[in-house]
């Protein structure tokens, strides 16, 4: 077996980064005073991409993935969105920033968050929960930080992985946390029983001394019965409503903070019990602190502006059906105007249409994009009242949001349970979008 990459293993080779986004530069930086670095990139059809201006960007080649090109170098480091799966890869040396990183020799503890939905909320409070307890500590990976800038002294390094960069790890942190395992990304991975295998694969070697698990997601549970873990949700630390308890003591109540809806809750289960895996003490008499002074994460559950008792929130990171399932749960006593829709990813909305179904409150559906008409056939399977508006355009689906709701009140929720097309950038964008239209009804 190949003996696994590490930043210093490479020096001196050739070395093409496949990808040109966040964790794609990050290579290249930290690799080009030692290696002789290429980029390549897909650039499809009509594609504004102008390769020799990326060039000038990043101070090295740029070209497509031509066979001589990928012949010319010893290693390939994809970017998270590159499958390693890829029929050009077969064959041939693949690693990725995040396991070259992980490889790399220190002394200072990792704790990596995964999971479907969750993973950013939890990474942060972890962050915030052990810097309570005195520690200096570096978070990054997926929560736009790529793990070679994290630099300067620290106590500890708390990282968010996605499915994506987890899929051909070759070395496990020392403390993981596993949010819960639904269906997503199942065009990339192929199906959602490789999806979960990729997110396990994070904790699937020898370095794991321990991991935090969702004793109240039950493919979590089942999964990860051969590993060493410490369950929460439904033992240690629990939750009911904004109460958050350890070991049947309530330790915290998080009415009145960004951290009070159900779900979040249940993240902060996740964060205290990673974070006293690390530490080897409790962190419990911290929570209420970092719990009053957190402010919701840009894109999720973001509280925009109100107009004329329409309250505008931005969820567009949920791009899939659990994430969105979850943030309707917080508005359960008010009326709502859901937008859904994006590029598909072959999940189903069964589930999240049925929960639909099941408010109280007046509710209304807004489609819009790509899979309006997918959504749109689940719909009328519901009971749901539904618009379907034949617009790519999340603004026109804003305005439809509150027209419909505008005369009763209540919560115009962006919340796409899909990913965004590529066409239209990503979620920043649309969420970008949202909160334009929703801050230029202000006074209307």
């Amino acid at each position: 077996m190949t003996e696994p990459l590490d930043l210093q293993s490479v020096a001196g080779s050739n070395v093409v980064v496949w990808g040109a986004g966040l964790d794609g530069r990050a290579a290249v930086e930290a690799l080009r005073a030692t290696c002789a670095v290429r980029v390549v990139i897909d650039v499809d059809p009509g594609s504004p991409v102008d390769l020799d201006q990326l060039a000038l960007e990043l101070d090295c080649d740029v070209c497509a993935p031509t066979s001589e090109v990928l012949d010319w170098a010893d290693v390939i480091v994809r970017s998270p969105v590159i499958s390693p799966r890829r029929d050009e890869l077969f064959g041939r040396r693949v690693t990725s920033l995040t396991d070259l990183w992980l490889n790399t020799a220190r002394t200072t503890p990792v704790i990596a968050v995964t999971g479907t939905k969750g993973k950013s909320t939890t990474t942060v409070v972890t962050t915030r929960l052990l810097e309570a307890a005195g520690l200096r500590v570096g978070m990054g990976g997926n929560i736009e930080v790529p793990v070679t800038r994290l630099v300067g002294e620290c106590d500890a390094y708390v990282i968010e992985v996605s499915s994506y960069m987890a899929a051909d790890l070759t070395r496990s942190p020392d403390f993981g946390i596993l949010t819960n395992l639904q269906e997503d990304h199942l065009p990339w991975h192929g199906s959602v029983e490789q999806y979960r295998r990729d997110k396990l694969n994070l904790f699937a070697h020898g370095q794991l001394r321990g991991m935090a698990v969702n004793g109240l997601d039950s493919n979590s549970m089942w999964l990860t019965m051969s590993r060493p873990r410490t369950l929460f949700g439904s033992t240690g630390y629990t939750t009911i409503g904004s109460l958050v308890s350890r070991d049947g003591e309530i330790v915290a109540d998080l009415a009145g903070t960004d951290l009070a809806h159900e779900h979040l809750a249940v993240d902060v289960c996740a964060a205290a019990t990673g974070a006293e895996l690390l530490l080897g003490r409790s962190v419990a008499g911290y929570i209420g602190s970092v719990a009053a002074r957190y402010r919701s994460l840009p894109s999720r559950m973001e509280r925009v502006v109100d107009v004329d008792g329409v309250l505008f929130v931005d969820d567009a990171l949920a791009s899939n059906p659990t994430g969105t399932t979850a943030s309707l749960q917080s508005y359960a006593d008010r009326p709502v105007a859901l937008i859904l829709g994006g590029a598909d990813r072959n999940v189903g909305f069964d589930e999240l249409f049925v929960a639909l179904g099941k408010r109280t409150p007046p509710t209304t559906v807004v489609l819009f994009s790509d899979n309006r008409a997918e959504l749109s056939a689940v719909a009328m399977t519901s009971r749901v009242r539904f618009v379907v508006v034949d617009s790519d355009d999340v603004g026109v689906a804003a305005r439809s949001a509150f027209n419909a709701i505008s005369l009763t009140g209540g919560v115009v929720l962006f919340s796409p349970a899909s990913a965004t097309p590529r066409r239209q950038g990503n979620y920043i964008d649309r969420s970008r979008a949202f909160q334009a239209t929703a801050r230029a009804l202000v006074g209307m």
